[in-house]
């Protein structure tokens, strides 16, 4: 057959790139698509028969596609990525001819793939590189295989979701902005890709939405008739996968074969191969400029990078400092863009401030070997003395940047250059550099995380206050331990200010362990607020917050934000705060907002300033863009901004975006003061009637604006605006959308859509950030008491539509966390105020009391094991629910089994002990009923800590099955069951089951700890504990750990016993983990064990007496395992346990049940 000409010099140039599809593994016996899908479906067919009818869709191919299934299946992604392992994780030695793979290898040494199995690695010695190998990728030049959809040895980073796809093929992706590059400057040649398999296409789509629009031609080898225009790629058709395909690799070998003959020393001699490597040779290249807060620069990264953005290479950014200079290391060229003053360059002081430098003394702070060129491009020309120069280096001043590039790495000169100087002309280098897609690094350093608060696109319009942000900025870095805070009026801008001053820090890289946005309007406690700081430490929720700090010496360089700190003034805990505060700047940098002074010994002040009246100006008309005569601009100078708005910045800004075009400002004023009187008339001093604002500085300016625009509002805006109050951590746009398509709200004549959100963003009313909806707090105080205002029957309507949104919440997260367990939590957090705020109108309107019932069972799922106080708030609830049976011992067990997770394990054991006795539960249990069931389940739950087997024999009574039936047959020793149940759910226990019984997969349990979500740590601590006894841990890890109770304090300290050498300190720490872990019977008798265990091996005094105390316990409380353990070690033995050989004779009844079990698991 006839090759393209393309395609003959791309391989005879080394630009040819295969690019292979899952089609080409087939003919190694690896499933297709469907077949795929169909052992998935076949496996869960095994749990569950309702999965019947997709594989009935699948393999009639009416009804679902293989995508469609994959998105109705992804909750089971553990069993999925198990299937994938054992169908496509093959050994090289099973996997079969690999004669075509090899071939593929000759043809070009540059592979992309999107297939998982290893067949092209075992076939061609090229270096391996995953989707997410940032650094390789950077540095791709020959001899690799990318495999862009990740590899089998690895099945959870393979992408195989929609999810996936969506988050590989984002914008800014490393591996696909790589991709991008490749296919810009070679040619691709795709093998394997049957357009006929929907998943395929699928596949496809992405891929061509990366090229679209990118030069160059590309080619499919394919045996379809399909119109490929459509993917602007060009087909080169044959007969078959068989004997044509092989044919077709065969020519293209023998097209390189000439080339591969040349020899070594004629290629190095050829001009060819000299313009060959300075064209593949990717130039590092680094662009400074300053940007000062107090000085505007003609320059910007944005419009440079759009510039460098269409060569072909790699682009490092910063700002212009003598730090930054200093810094500078394997760059081939350095582009200075800057102002010049008085024959000096402009560049940025520690302080980001403008400072002017001699150009001699920036060339002093440069020291790059083997640098090519300095070019220094200035708004206008400075007079110097070239002499004395050490570096090449050339000066322009008036020139268009894309000439200067075109004339530089194109026509490779730099003498036709104008308005330029040339120093050290003779060591300047210039190479051509080919046309591609630049590698644009705008941030170089460490990833810093930054509160998504902190919004760059909502900073664009900031407009004045230059020296309060360069005061702020210089107290910042000058901290020193103090506290700052900035003080102001409500609506004056105080967090606007603050944020953009801490954005500009953020560019420049300072606080690399970063920055956390503490909204404390709505914290109306201590423990909340030790939550939140905690949260900022990536705690959560320590037993003891400081000695953790303390103990792991946490001093971080990070910056925490309290806005709005007034509001924790006026709380009973204030001297707590204050004392929080106090300590923890010590360890991290604070900066307070507030309408008030704190009042801190070491409290460094700004006081926000009022705008002046041209700011006040320039910020209406960076908002409202219609002409204004000379004499409407005196009258809104001074009677609007000035007398009525007091140039608050809020107020204008809300003002301004309502406006209609052309607005008369006689007539604006006049609204205005009708409006003034409107607010004094209708008693809105009721907004601030907290003890908290009785010495806030109010501004009625501000209220005059929101109540004017307020009433601007069409129906539907003012109900969003109004029901935004009853959700202070805000709404997810998706989620309120979803939630709306809900059969039920279809047809809702007042549903939210974009035309109201959008608005309301328009006009000031709402914040929208990374898709959240959100009022601002002194708007949340209007829209709350406007909300107030409507009859008790609109309020019912909207509290009962709100809470539905709330328990549509809670129905997501239980979904999402079946799918990915830290995913589930992590959304939970998200939304930990609203929930919060539901428990405050739950009984303001009628509803289905089941439902809500329901819904506190829901919550108490999600909140035992975390600092979520909803607890609190429940017991005002028991009255409300008092018609429903049980429901009210249901709430009482709720608060008390919360107090005992969190510590207060004796008392609350007693009081379990006399208000709900064991010998008395039988009273409250009613077969079939939810509530009962729940109640019943939550007290086993407190008493199978202290009295297992009295726990278990109740389960049995009432045929219970959950969790808690199995971690107690775990703790009784019951382990038979437990390895052959095939336990569908991995956690704590299953892996102390499998790690007693000798069977334990390391890997698997390290797999499981890294997919918690980061403030699970009761679960995290225990999951440690596992590996301490394996010996897979150390004290410096464990020292890192999170206690946040005496029971994972326990964990901890017998830890920390095991890895302690002096014998004195860890005799300590076995008898305080043994006091701590008293109330949690199991581990309080292993602890017992593992200290015996301790004394026996070192020949210390205490033995007989601990084990004899040990053994005892264990024999009482009927632990299995435990009573094997101490058998074996004083005995010496090396018996391997058997349960039937520990069980009583009186277990008869235990061994029914699991009988039972079976048939049910």
């Amino acid at each position: 057959m006839r090759i393209n000409q393309q395609i003959i010099d791309a391989i005879q140039k080394d630009k040819l790139v295969l690019f292979i599809g899952s089609g080409f593994s087939k003919s190694l016996g690896l499933p297709d698509w469907n077949g795929l899908v169909r052992a998935f479906l076949i496996e869960l067919l095994n749990e569950d028969s309702s999965y019947q009818i997709l594989l009935d869709g699948l393999e009639s191919k009416k009804f679902f596609t293989e995508i469609e299934i994959l998105e109705k299946i992804k909750d089971h992604k553990q069993l999925i990525y198990r299937i994938m392992d054992d169908i496509i994780n093959i050994e090289k030695d099973h996997m079969g001819n690999l004669g075509f793979h090899k071939k593929l290898g000759e043809i070009s040494n540059k592979i992309i793939t999107t297939n998982y199995d290893k067949s092209l690695e075992y076939a061609n010695n090229y270096r391996k590189i995953i989707y997410d190998n940032d650094y390789h990728i950077a540095n791709l030049s020959e001899n690799y295989i990318l495999k862009l959809h990740g590899c089998i040895e690895d099945p959870a980073k393979c992408i195989l979701f929609k999810d996936d796809y969506v988050e590989l093929y984002k914008e800014n992706n490393s591996a696909i902005e790589r991709f991008k590059n490749i296919i810009t400057d070679k040619t691709i040649l795709f093998i394997g890709f049957s357009f006929s398999d929907p998943f395929v296409r699928q596949q496809f789509e992405y891929i061509q939405k990366v090229y679209k629009g990118l030069s160059g031609n590309h080619f499919i080898i394919t045996t379809e008739d399909v119109d490929f225009n459509a993917y602007g790629i060009q087909p080169l058709k044959i007969d078959n996968w068989g004997q044509a395909f092989d044919d077709l690799l065969t020519s293209l070998i023998e097209i390189k074969g000439p080339k591969l003959q040349l020899s070594v020393s004629m290629e190095r001699l050829t001009p060819e191969v000299i313009a060959k490597n300075y064209l593949e040779q990717k130039n590092n290249i680094a662009i400074l400029l300053p940007s000062p807060v107090d000085k505007e620069v003609h320059y910007n990264f944005i419009d440079i990078n759009k510039e460098f953005s269409r060569l072909q290479v790699n682009v490092d950014c910063f700002y212009l400092t003598q730090l930054n200079l200093r810094d500078l290391d394997g760059y081939d060229y350095v582009f200075i863009f800057s102002n010049a003053y008085q024959e000096k360059i402009l560049i940025e002081d520690k302080y980001l401030k403008s400072k002017y430098k001699q150009l001699r003394d920036i060339e002093q702070d440069i020291a790059i070997t083997g640098i090519k060129c300095i070019f220094i491009i200035l708004d206008k020309e400075i007079n110097i003395d070239i002499a004395d120069f050490s570096l090449p280096i050339i000066i322009l001043w008036e020139n268009e940047i894309s000439n200067i590039l075109f004339k530089l790495f194109k026509k490779t000169t730099y003498e036709s250059l104008n308005n330029s100087k040339i120093i050290n002309s003779e060591k300047i280098e210039i190479s051509m550099i080919e046309k591609g897609v630049a590698v644009i690094n705008e941030y170089v350093g460490p990833k810093i995380s930054i509160d998504d608060s902190i919004d760059p696109k909502k900073l664009i319009n900031f407009v004045g206050r230059m020296t309060d942000i360069e005061d702020i900025i210089q107290k910042i870095i000058d901290i020193n331990n103090n506290i700052l805070t900035i003080k102001g009026s409500g609506g004056i801008g105080k967090t606007t200010t603050l944020k953009k001053a801490v954005y500009e820090l953020y560019k420049r890289r300072y606080f690399c362990d970063g920055y956390y946005f503490i909204d404390c309007e709505f914290i109306l406690d201590f423990n909340t607020f030790e939550y939140k700081v905690s949260q900022c430490f990536g705690i959560d929720s320590s037993i003891n917050l400081k000695d953790h700090i303390l103990q792991n010496e946490m001093k971080l360089d990070m910056l925490i934000m309290f806005d709005n700190f007034e509001t924790m003034l006026y709380i009973i805990e204030v001297d707590k705060i204050k004392d929080l505060i106090t300590f923890i700047c010590e360890y991290a940098t604070l900066v307070i907002t507030s309408r008030e002074w704190v009042g801190f010994e070491f409290e460094k002040r700004h006081e926000l300033r009022a705008f002046t009246s041209d700011e006040a100006y320039n910020l209406f008309r960076k908002y409202y863009h219609s002409s204004i005569n000379e004499e409407n601009i005196k009258i809104l100078k001074e009677e609007i901004l000035d007398n009525l708005l007091n140039n608050n910045p809020l107020a204008i800004k809300i003002i301004a975006q309502n406006l209609p075009k052309t607005k008369d400002m006689i007539q604006l004023k006049n609204e205005l003061d009708l409006d003034f009187f409107n607010i004094t008339a209708s008693g809105y001093d009721d907004i601030f009637n907290n003890h908290g604002d009785k010495n806030i500085e109010r501004s009625k300016s501000l209220f005059q604006s929101i109540y004017y625009s307020y009433n601007k509002l069409t129906n539907r805006e003012k109900l969003l605006f109004e029901i935004l109050a009853l959700f202070p951590d805000g709404i997810h746009m998706q989620n309120l959308k979803t939630f709306f398509l809900k059969d039920e709200y279809k047809l809702n004549i007042n549903k939210v859509t974009d035309r109201e959100i959008t608005s309301l963003e328009n006009k000031s009313l709402i914040e929208i950030n990374r898709g959240f909806i959100k009022l601002q707090s002194i708007l949340g105080r209007f829209a709350e008491y406007q909300f107030n205002t409507r009859s008790e029957k609109e309020k019912e309507y909207y509290y009962e539509l709100s809470f539905n949104y709330i328990s549509h919440i809670i129905d997501s997260i239980k979904r999402l966390t079946k799918l990915q367990r830290s995913d589930g939590h992590r959304v939970f957090d998200m939304n930990s105020k609203n929930i919060m705020k539901c428990f405050e109108y739950i009984t303001s309107f009628e509803g289905d009391k089941n439902k809500k019932i329901d819904f506190l069972m829901e919550i108490d799922f999600f909140s035992v094991e975390r600092t979520f106080n909803h607890y609190k708030k429940l017991n005002g609830l028991k009255s409300y629910f008092s018609e429903i049976p049980y429901a009210e011992s249901l709430i009482e067990i709720y608060v008390l089994k919360h107090q005992f997770y969190s510590g207060d394990f004796k008392r609350m054991y007693n009081k379990l002990i006399n208000v709900f006795p064991l010998n008395k539960l039988g009273n409250y249990f009613v077969d079939d009923n939810v509530i009962s069931s729940n109640f019943v389940s939550s007290v086993l739950n407190v008493y199978m800590y202290s009295d297992t087997f009295q726990a278990l024999k109740l389960i049995i009574k009432f045929d219970f099955f959950d969790n808690m039936a199995l971690t107690i047959l775990f703790e009784l020793g019951y382990y038979k069951l437990l390895n052959s149940s095939k336990m569908k759910e991995l956690n704590f226990f299953y892996f102390e089951v499998v790690y007693n019984s000798g069977e334990i997969n390391v890997a698997a349990l390290d797999i499981y700890i890294n997919q918690l979500y980061e403030t699970e740590f009761i679960e995290i601590m225990q999951t440690h504990y596992i590996k301490a006894k394996l010996g897979k841990t150390n004290k410096k890890i464990v020292t890192k750990l999170v206690a946040t109770n005496p029971y994972t304090l326990g964990l901890k300290d017998l830890m920390l016993a095991f890895f302690e050498d002096d014998k004195i300190k860890a005799i300590n720490l076995y008898e305080k983990a043994i006091s701590e872990l008293e109330h949690i019977k199991y581990y309080y008798v292993e602890a017992i064990y593992f200290y015996t265990k301790f004394l026996f091996m070192t020949n210390l005094e205490g033995f007989n007496k601990w084990y004899n105390d040990g053994n005892e316990l264990a024999e009482k409380y009927q632990y299995m395992y435990l009573i094997y353990k101490f058998k074996v070690l004083i005995n010496n033995e090396n018996e391997i346990y058997n349960e039937d050989l520990y069980k009583s004779k009186n277990n008869i009844e235990i061994d029914e049940y699991i009988e039972h079990l079976k048939q049910r698991i």
